[in-house]
């Protein structure tokens, strides 16, 4: 294996633009991803999660999400047709997205479990699934 600032011959370590804290940083991530049984490694991938959750919904609106528990939140969550499907939500400049999306980490999202969890989502007498 070769490490972030292993040295090769005739080239430069690889991070000399990170700060101290940067690489800090990614030493504790190392450390917690070598035990992936370990509750530093269960907080580090929550919080990956949930950051990169919070940051598509509001550039992207996607769908499934668990904030949408009714058709009614569905509708207010969708920006409309004008707004083609997986595109960003308009009202903000391209350099705010960009800025926004650069803070996203891997694609790492939590599952949806409670999308339209009050909606009865079972087919109905007459339906043909039900044939």
């Amino acid at each position: 294996l070769r490490y972030v600032n292993e040295v090769f011959a005739g080239s430069p370590p690889i991070d000399t633009r990170r700060t101290d804290a940067e690489l800090a940083q990614l030493r504790r991530a190392r450390r917690a991803v070598e035990d992936p049984l370990s509750d530093a490694f269960s907080q580090l991938w929550w919080e990956t999660a949930t950051t990169n959750e919070r940051l598509f919904r509001d550039v992207f609106r996607c769908v499934p999400d668990d904030t949408i528990e009714t058709f009614d939140q569905y509708k207010k969550f969708i920006p409309g047709h004008s707004v083609p499907h997986g595109h960003a939500v308009p009202g903000r400049s391209t350099a705010e997205t960009l800025q926004t999306l650069r803070a996203v980490r891997g694609h790492l999202v939590p599952m949806p479990l409670n999308f339209l969890r009050y909606e009865n989502l079972g087919a109905k007498l007459g339906d043909k699934e039900l044939l």
